[in-house]
């Protein structure tokens, strides 16, 4: 109840339904939103407002980086150097629990807000090199998985883990497993009961209650789960491996 939600999709959106207007108003947080979608009244709010969470895509999340290490380029050869050495150093630390970000990097932080807590990314695979930027930065950036059809997330990445390139582990009474084609699937409460009126639809989706997402994807020995890809985008080789275009495109 302490926290303050900024919310900047829009509400036709599944994920904006769930995280700034339901899940907020079933813990009694508080939900700020904007008038009109612009950087400037989206910056502004995030410092007046004192926002504590901030769902995004992750387009707004690489004008961030952008904007920051265009300031850096601007500057002379000590000061690159040395906001390299210091990134590298609050990248170490965080990974012991120390994290220096806010009094390294405080005029980045001024923007985003000193109040700020997490920042949670979805909609699309996130740039690991951006993320381990603004991990170092000492931001926390959690990836989250999901669809329309799975009541928006299935799945979200924890806080200490913000560093490595997952989407991380199902949520609780959420069962998610990888097929021998690599494909993703998911069952669990949070999974649609079908499409409106389109049964040839939802048959083609539904395998005894598991969703059939169409994205391909990975799963570490921890459980962790990395997106690779889309199914239908797959490229078999004559050899039978699987090239992902996504991958080679990054």
């Amino acid at each position: 109840e302490r926290d303050a939600v900024l919310g900047v999709l829009p509400l036709f959106h599944s994920l904006a339904q769930l995280a700034n207007l339901l899940l907020p108003f079933a813990v009694g947080a508080r939900v700020v939103y904007l008038e009109t979608l612009n950087s400037t009244d989206l910056l502004r709010a995030l410092t007046e407002r004192r926002i504590t969470i901030f769902a995004c895509v992750p387009q707004f999340f690489y004008l961030i980086h952008q904007r920051v290490m265009q300031q850096v380029q601007k500057s002379g050869l000590l000061t690159r150097a040395v906001f390299s050495t210091l990134l590298a150093a609050n990248f170490r630390l965080r990974r012991i629990g120390v994290n220096l970000g806010p009094l390294l990097f405080g005029k980045v932080h001024d923007v985003m807000g000193r109040d700020m807590r997490l920042m949670v990314t979805g909609g699309s695979k996130f740039d690991p090199a951006i993320g381990r930027d603004l991990y170092a930065l000492g931001f926390t950036v959690l990836q989250a998985y999901g669809l329309t059809e799975t009541s928006a997330a299935a799945s979200i990445s924890t806080p200490h883990e913000a560093h490595i390139d997952t989407v991380g582990r199902p949520f609780p009474g959420v069962d998610i497993r990888i097929d021998d084609s690599g494909e993703i699937q998911i069952r669990g409460p949070i999974v649609m009961q079908g499409y409106h009126n389109r049964p040839d639809a939802t048959a083609a989706v539904m395998r005894d209650g598991w969703f059939l997402t169409g994205d391909l994807g990975r799963m570490d020995d921890a459980g962790r789960i990395t997106i690779t890809g889309r199914k239908k985008e797959m490229i078999v080789l004559a050899s039978g491996k699987n090239i992902y275009p996504e991958e080679i495109e990054a």
